[in-house]
This record gives C-alpha cells, sequence and structure tokens, in this order.
C-alpha cells in the first residue's frame, strides 16, 4: 500500500506541476512531459523521498478510508 500511496504522490505532483508550468510557459505536448518528468530518476528519487516523509508526518490523512 506504501509504494501505490507513494506512486499516487508522485504522479499527482507531477501533474499539477506540469499543468502550472504549461500556464506560464508554451508547452506543445503536455503529455510528453509528463511522460518525460515521470521517466527522470532524480525527479522520482526526490519525489518518493518527500511523499515517504509527508506518509510519516501525514499518514493517517493519506491512508483513511473515504466516505460516499
Amino acid at each position: 500500500m506504501g509504494s501505490k500511496t507513494t506512486e499516487s504522490l508522485i504522479n499527482s505532483f507531477i501533474f499539477l506541476v506540469s499543468k502550472a508550468v504549461g500556464m506560464t510557459i508554451k508547452i506543445k505536448d503536455i503529455d510528453a512531459y509528463q511522460k518525460e518528468l515521470r521517466n527522470d530518476y532524480i525527479i522520482n528519487k526526490e519525489l518518493s523521498n518527500l511523499a515517504g516523509n509527508l506518509a510519516l508526518k501525514c499518514g493517517w490523512f493519506l491512508l483513511r478510508p473515504t466516505r460516499h
């Protein structure tokens, strides 16, 4: 479950950052940009560390079930 949470946080962060950058700088192919960021080892490593620290501090919030 931890790896899925980390992957989800990384993907969400990459999505938000690429959309924000796309609003300020014209990017021809935003999907290719997101794919490039997801495949970058250093970015993934740092975001994984960030997500791990976030999960340690706010894990109860990240893993609590949602109500419908």
